[in-house]
């Protein structure tokens, strides 16, 4: 059975870019039927984090007080690279006052995606690095919410009346919070667990895999159904965009990967950690935000952007998974799943007990 799951579980992951495509397809399709179920999207995250964590460890946690240097390097390719590049791009297809370019800001400035820490999982990186990292996102970005959200949103020009920062910014502490309640929490729970059970985890390891895959194609499938109002019309603005996105992201992954090997010179599981935080975006907040304080079309443009993202990471997970896949092969180290295997279970005569 154990071998049944992992060959499913190989499976999925050689397939998973279908997989994600066909689930934001089905949720464009299926639309207000299934996005009335949006409130179990938060849950789901909290259990496939969970899950996603039970691989770690506690003192992992602390990788950022040995090197400080790796949130510089978020900051670094996240936003003076990923985040200018994105806006610039933007400025220059659709002009720096365009309500598009403005909605890009609120995305390319926002903090990073829940579901990175997920995504780091299925591409074999470093899912502790990856959730300390999200945290550094969420905290920074709720210090400057404020000056970017006037630098971007202009009086009198949203949809709600009587718009100011301090309510933007209130809804950003919200999201934080949702962030600490369904993300760091669950987090938390994954490591004790992992902690307590070692052996079980491990035995559980192909079913684990399955679950966190499973858990993100739901999310991608019913947080996909609440785009569809917002994909009508501009047709050709909506491909630019989503050249836009994928050209950011794209020079956002390869900066944060250089970042890791030539600067910070660690592990190809840090790196795929801080390629995953450092590019992808809580394109949810931004569409909240771009829906309540700008005009109608501005939605469009973060909206877009979710439909273009998943996908990428899916493409980014197949492609790091091979590479140290390959990398495994040609510099073999004892696996991580033997450190929690008991000794009985490791392979050659059985260890002699004093």
């Amino acid at each position: 059975m154990d071998r049944r799951a992992a060959r499913l579980d190989a499976w999925l992951q050689r397939w998973l870019l279908v997989f994600v495509v066909g689930a934001i397809g089905a949720g464009i399709a299926a639309g207000e039927a299934i996005y009335r179920y949006k409130g179990l999207s938060p849950y789901l995250l909290g259990v496939t984090m969970a899950v996603a964590t039970t691989r770690c460890r506690w003192e992992e946690l602390r990788i950022l007080s040995r090197r400080p240097s790796l949130a510089l390097g978020l900051l670094v390719t996240g936003y003076g690279v990923t985040g200018l590049l994105g806006m610039a791009g933007a400025a220059a297809a659709f002009g720096t006052e365009a309500v598009w370019s403005r909605s890009f800001g609120l995305l390319w400035f926002g903090p990073a995606a829940a579901v990175s820490s997920l995504w780091t999982q299925i591409a074999g990186g470093n899912v502790a690095l990856a959730v300390v990292l999200t945290t550094v996102s969420v905290a920074v970005t709720s210090a400057w919410i404020t000056p970017v959200f006037r630098l971007l949103v202009t009086a009198g020009d949203g949809g709600g009346a009587g718009t100011t920062a301090p309510e933007a910014a209130g809804l950003l502490w919200h999201m934080t919070a949702t962030v600490a309640a369904f993300v760091l929490l669950p987090a938390a729970g994954g490591l004790l667990a992992g902690h307590l059970w070692p052996q079980r985890v491990a035995r559980a390891r192909p079913y684990l895999g399955l679950a966190a895959k499973a858990g993100m194609l739901s999310i991608v499938f019913i947080n996909t159904a609440g785009v569809r109002p917002y994909l009508g019309g501009a047709l050709t603005e909506a491909a630019v965009m989503a050249a836009l996105v994928v050209g950011a992201q794209v020079v956002g992954y390869s900066s944060a990967f250089a970042w890791s090997r030539w600067i910070e010179r660690t592990g190809a599981e840090d790196g795929v950690a801080l390629a995953y935080v450092a590019t992808t975006r809580n394109t949810a907040l931004a569409i909240t935000l771009a829906a309540l304080y700008l005009p109608a079309p501005a939605p469009l443009a973060p909206t877009v952007a979710f439909i273009v993202q998943e996908p990428l990471a899916a493409v980014v997970a197949r492609m790091a998974a091979a590479a140290m896949r390959r990398r495994a092969l040609a510099f073999p180290q004892p696996a991580r799943e033997l450190e929690l295997t008991p000794p009985e279970a490791l392979p050659g005569p059985p260890p002699q007990r004093m």
